[in-house]
């Protein structure tokens, strides 16, 4: 399964030879003719090491980074040698069957690779109204995005909580590829966006207080802007309204707390900032496809 998922990923050195300390994967999330997300631990390598990659054909694939220690390396894809920083958050999107060799790597770092398949990705693109006219993706590599920064510290909030369940790990692959779907092709004029510090000023408040108010006025407030202005540059940075996105976190903290038996549904729904169970109901099954009840018996 591990090739056919992930692509032949070839590890060598300098001399040709197989790095003495190649990475470990751990499957978190594998879907039949779905996403693939797979945790990969990477050893400290030698000077030199890399790793040439290439996607399987139609499946994309996402390289986020979790942890990474500050030392700079070179990707080279599509015909260009990129210098990269080699710190948490950047990520690089690997087009289906696109060639890249990781030039002297660091390692001892934390990566997920998600794999999405082609057609899996357009049928997202439509069940969610996602505008998205080019065939293919276009390559990135060390971008950074606040999206995408979002994304990697629920990932990582998750796994210091014990929360990285079956069903968190799944809304996360689908909130990612969402995200990569929605990446700004050309980055957009700063005035139309909104400055990293008061981005993450408001998603803080937005995690602090699922439960409580968290609507366009107070998020305005809490950025310091216009409640219009806010909107616009939120949406700019994170590819959605704030409301959607207020919604898409429901949801995901819903999911977490679901894998507590102790909690039934409607106390679950009050905890994630819903005033009743049906909305609560009614929320998840838009998103996930399935009740909550359902959804959590199937967690067995």
């Amino acid at each position: 399964m591990g090739e056919r998922a992930l692509g032949p990923i070839v590890y060598r050195t300098p001399t040709g030879a197989g790095w003495t300390r190649a990475p470990s994967h751990r499957t978190l999330l594998h879907v039949p003719d779905g996403p693939i997300l797979r945790l990969q631990d990477t050893p400290p390598q030698a000077p030199g090491d890399y790793a040439a990659i290439r996607p399987p054909t139609y499946v994309h694939t996402l390289v986020l980074a979790l942890e990474m220690k500050g030392r700079p390396f070179v990707v080279e894809l599509a015909g260009r040698a990129v210098p990269v920083r080699g710190v948490a958050n950047e990520f690089s999107l690997l087009p289906a069957s696109s060639d890249s060799v990781w030039r002297n790597l660091p390692g001892d770092e934390l990566t997920l690779l998600l794999n999405m398949p082609a057609g899996w990705l357009r049928q997202l693109a439509e069940w969610h109204d996602v505008p998205r006219p080019e065939a293919e993706p276009e390559p990135q590599v060390g971008a950074t995005w606040p999206a995408m920064t979002a994304l990697a510290d629920m990932m990582r909030q998750a796994r210091r909580d014990g929360m990285a369940t079956p069903g968190f790990v799944e809304h996360w692959s689908v909130m990612a590829a969402l995200n990569l779907l929605r990446f700004p092709l050309r980055r957009p004029a700063r005035s139309a966006g909104l400055p990293r510090v008061v981005l993450q000023r408001v998603l803080d408040h937005i995690e602090a207080n699922l439960a409580g108010d968290v609507g366009l006025v107070t998020l305005a407030g809490v950025a310091g802007l216009s409640a219009f202005h806010f909107a616009r540059g939120f949406r700019t940075a994170m590819g959605v309204p704030p409301h959607a996105y207020v919604l898409q976190r429901r949801v995901a903290r819903g999911k977490a707390l679901l894998a507590d038996r102790s909690l039934d549904l409607a106390t679950i729904a009050l905890m994630v900032g819903f005033a009743h169970q049906s909305h609560f109901t009614n929320a998840f099954r838009r998103s996930v496809g399935i009740p909550p009840g359902s959804w959590r018996r199937a967690q067995g």
